[in-house]
């Protein structure tokens, strides 16, 4: 679970906005299913301890201090470039995008809230990563709703896009791709040589 930390706490933002709010900023209601109970509580718990570290001389019981961290430091940067990424995906639909690309895809719950019928998704991510979201999905008995290609890839290298045009990828078509949060895991070399390996698909 380790490997996967950085995911499960962004996914866990998501889960946490959309349990703990009437309205929302960006609205994830498969987020939380993607999250085992004990991972949830976990998560917290770790969070709300933490609260000397965001906020030295906090005063408030555990659930406030959760409700401090995720709500300032936690979810701004998660849920503002999700509801980005996913309005400009629906954008770029309007405008004939029929594929949709998912780098590092992590615990996105996109194939499952696909409103959009006729785009085909593409997941990207190291086989571990997949395996592991595949399973939680199955186990939830949402495989039937979860329309999308897996790509087990390290993005860091130059392999990605064989499998991809192998499984359905059309470069004649037009895509929308979003790469968020994998520029913090990546050297700098590798990032820019990860975008030209993007602008070379066509």
């Amino acid at each position: 679970m380790a490997d996967h930390m950085t995911a499960l706490v962004s996914c866990f933002a998501r889960a946490y906005h959309y349990r703990n709010n009437s309205e929302w900023i960006f609205k994830d209601d498969f987020a939380g299913r993607l999250l085992s109970e004990e991972e949830y509580s976990a998560i917290s718990s770790n969070m709300s301890g933490g609260i000397s570290y965001f906020y030295p001389g906090f005063e408030g019981n555990s659930e406030e201090a959760l409700r401090f961290i995720v709500d300032r430091q936690l979810s701004p940067s998660v849920l503002a470039r999700s509801v980005f990424c996913e309005k400009s995906l629906a954008r770029a639909v309007r405008l004939g995008a029929s594929q949709y690309i998912i780098f590092a895809s992590g615990y996105d719950s996109f194939s499952l809230r696909n409103d959009f019928p006729s785009v085909k998704v593409f997941e990207l991510d190291r086989p571990e990563m997949i395996s592991d979201k595949q399973r939680r999905i199955l186990e939830n008995g949402l495989h039937e709703k979860c329309q999308v290609v897996y790509i087990s890839c390290d993005l860091s290298q130059d392999k990605w896009p064989l499998p991809l045009r192998e499984k359905g990828f059309e470069v004649s078509g037009t895509a929308f791709g979003s790469l968020l949060g994998i520029s913090y895991y990546l050297e700098k070399n590798d990032f820019k040589k990860l975008l030209k390996d993007i602008s070379a698909l066509w």
